[in-house]
């Protein structure tokens, strides 16, 4: 793959654009533009991000927010409940008890997981009419499971719209690409092995005109007393999730919808997953088990292949009945 035209930092991530061809550096500079708004909307790690002022803010009272970030809450309710509950960005209390915990290296206490956890089943968000949001006490956003997705959906509508073919990638978990050039051949992708040691391809995909996030219980990894756990949390239970795999890519043609859904299937595990995928056909998924079996849904079983020969693919819809 040939060198991006435009690198640059943003989102917690480095983000990259590839095209076949120049781009104009002002077209280039509002990208850039775009993504640095959104991040100053959305990172935790800005104390004066939306996301830090309403997470700051009295509970049970209106705020008002951006038309984006309003935007992305509805997005994101949307899936909470296609998932069946799998999916949260309410879960900010939590994802900050366990990232203190990797730091303390000590377990939280599980009361306090209780409580937060509780939080979460009862209308923990409520957005107005008016642009306004109101949250429940004990809750607070956490959108790292949405928004790299919701910013490449962005990006790639202005692509689409200057009619300009070009592979777009939020770091190595989120990846869109839009062609309008027939004779070129598809984006050539590669999918690592999930381990947090081991950097070689687990296999390619062929790539084109989609999108595909992935999320693996392999990646910020940290052990307490000889139990390994990790950031993706499950919103049910309060915990690290623990289940059969232990990476998920989904494909679709809406990145906020292939973040938040490789993140839900995460947290559902095997058979969930299955089922999600049977009854909502409008994304495909790649899922390795910890036994080393990959399971790829019949459209990317086509365009799939193997490196790492540890590893067996197996075409999910053959599967149906194990």
């Amino acid at each position: 793959m040939d060198k991006p035209i435009r690198e640059f930092l943003a989102m917690g991530t480095l983000v990259s654009i590839h095209t076949h061809g120049q781009i104009d550096d002002q077209f280039l500079d509002n990208c850039e533009e775009l993504v640095c708004n959104c991040e100053k909307l959305w990172s935790l790690y800005r104390t004066d991000s939306e996301i830090n002022r309403i997470n700051q803010s009295a509970p049970n009272q209106p705020i008002s927010i951006d038309q984006l970030t309003y935007d992305l809450i509805i997005k994101a309710i949307n899936f909470t409940q296609s998932t069946n509950q799998n999916f949260q960005v309410t879960i900010g209390e939590l994802s900050k008890i366990w990232k203190q915990a990797k730091i303390t290296q000590k377990l939280p206490d599980a009361k306090l997981i209780q409580n937060k956890t509780q939080a979460l089943l009862h209308k923990p968000i409520t957005l107005t009419s008016k642009n306004q949001l109101i949250r429940q006490a004990n809750v607070n956003l956490d959108f790292g499971a949405v928004a790299k997705g919701y910013v490449l959906d962005l990006l790639l509508k202005f692509f689409r719209n200057a009619h300009i073919s070009a592979l777009l990638s939020l770091g190595t978990s989120s990846i869109g690409a839009v062609n309008f050039l027939d004779q070129k051949p598809a984006w050539k992708l590669g999918i690592r092995v999930p381990s947090t040691q081991n950097f070689q391809l687990l296999g390619t995909i062929k790539f084109k005109d989609w999108t595909v996030s992935t999320s693996g219980t392999y990646e910020n990894t940290f052990n307490i007393k000889g139990v390994n756990y990790h950031h993706i949390i499950d919103p049910n239970t309060g915990y690290p999730v623990q289940n059969d795999l232990i990476g998920v890519s989904v494909f679709s043609a809406n990145a906020t919808m292939s973040e938040a859904y490789s993140t839900a299937i995460a947290v559902m595990g095997f058979n969930s997953a299955r089922r999600l995928w049977e009854n909502s056909p409008n994304f495909e998924m790649i899922l390795i088990k910890r036994n080393h079996e990959i399971f790829l849904t019949p459209k990317l079983n086509r365009l799939f292949k193997l490196i790492d020969q540890s590893f067996t693919v197996k075409n999910l819809n053959l599967e149906k009945n194990d």
